[in-house]
C-alpha cells in the first residue's frame, strides 16, 4: 500500500512516485514506523482545499488496540483482515465524522462474516463492486491513439496486463482460486461501507494493510465507476 501511494519506501529516486505527486508532500510531516525498516509510520499532504490531510500507516499484526482512540474521516484496509474486529474498530473510528470505510480484497477466504455482511445485509450505508481481470482496461498500445496515459479527467487510460497475456496468467493460478482470482465471482473484490456520501474534505486517515490494489470508492450513491482501481486520480 505504501509502495501504491508514496513510491517505494526508502529510495529517495522513487519518493513521490506513487498516487500521490511528490509536490504534494509535506516533508516536515513525515515520520517512519519504528521498527519496520522504511516503513512510513504517518504522512502529510497538501489537500485540493488549501488544507493538510495527515495519513497514517498500521498494520494488521497491531490488533484493533492500534487504532483504539482515532477519530477519522476515511479508512482504508487493504486484504481481508483474520480477525473480523479490525473491520469493527475501523467503522468505530469514521462514527463522530460520518466518514467513509473502504476494504479492497480478493475473496479467498470464501463467505466470511465481512463478505456475508455485504451480500445478505442490504443497506443503503454499504455497496460492493465486483472487479475481475477483463475489467482492467487494456495496455497501452493495445488500443486508441496510445496518446497520454492520463486522460482529460485525470482518470488513467490504460491497464498493466494486456489482453493476450490474460488467458495464461489465470491458468497460472491454482484450480480452486481461478474463479476468485480473475473474476471475484460470488463475492466483491471491492467493497465500501460508508457514513457520509462524500470524502472529498478528508483531513487525516488510518490506512490499514500493506501492498495496495486500488484505491476508488469516493461515494456511496455514485455509480459502480467510482469504485475502479483506473478512477485513482494523480
Amino acid at each position: 500500500m505504501q509502495k501504491k501511494l508514496c513510491g517505494e519506501p526508502g529510495s529517495k529516486e522513487e519518493h513521490g512516485a506513487g498516487f500521490l505527486p511528490k509536490d504534494s508532500f509535506i516533508e516536515e510531516g513525515i515520520v517512519l514506523a519504528r521498527g519496520e525498516g522504511n516503513a512510513y509510520d504517518t504522512i502529510q499532504v497538501r489537500h485540493v482545499s488549501g488544507g493538510i490531510s495527515t495519513l497514517r500507516f498500521r498494520t494488521y499484526s497491531a490488533g484493533r488496540v492500534a487504532l483504539q482512540g482515532e477519530t477519522l474521516d476515511a479508512v482504508w484496509l487493504d486484504e481481508e483482515p483474520d480477525d473480523p474486529s479490525i473491520y469493527a474498530e475501523c467503522l468505530t473510528r469514521v462514527t463522530a465524522t460520518g466518514g467513509l470505510v473502504v476494504i479492497t480484497f480478493t475473496p479467498l477466504k470464501g463467505l466470511t462474516g465481512i463478505a456475508l455482511r455485504f451480500l445478505n445485509e442490504p443497506s443503503p450505508d454499504r455497496a460492493y463492486v465486483l472487479m475481475g481481470i477483463d475489467d482492467i482496461p487494456p495496455a497501452k498500445g493495445e488500443v486508441g491513439d496510445g496518446g497520454s496515459d492520463v486522460g482529460s479527467d485525470g482518470v488513467l487510460r490504460y491497464g498493466h496486463i494486456p489482453l493476450a497475456e490474460r488467458d495464461r496468467i489465470i491458468a497460472g493460478y491454482l484450480p480452486h482460486e481461478r474463479e476468485s482470482r480473475s473474476t471475484g465471482n460470488g463475492l466483491g473484490a471491492h467493497l465500501s461501507d460508508a457514513r457520509k456520501p462524500d470524502c472529498r474534505g478528508c483531513r487525516s486517515a488510518v490506512l490499514a494493510g500493506s501492498l495496495a490494489l486500488g484505491l476508488g470508492a469516493r461515494s456511496r450513491h455514485r455509480s459502480p465507476n467510482s469504485f475502479r482501481p483506473y478512477g485513482t486520480r494523480r
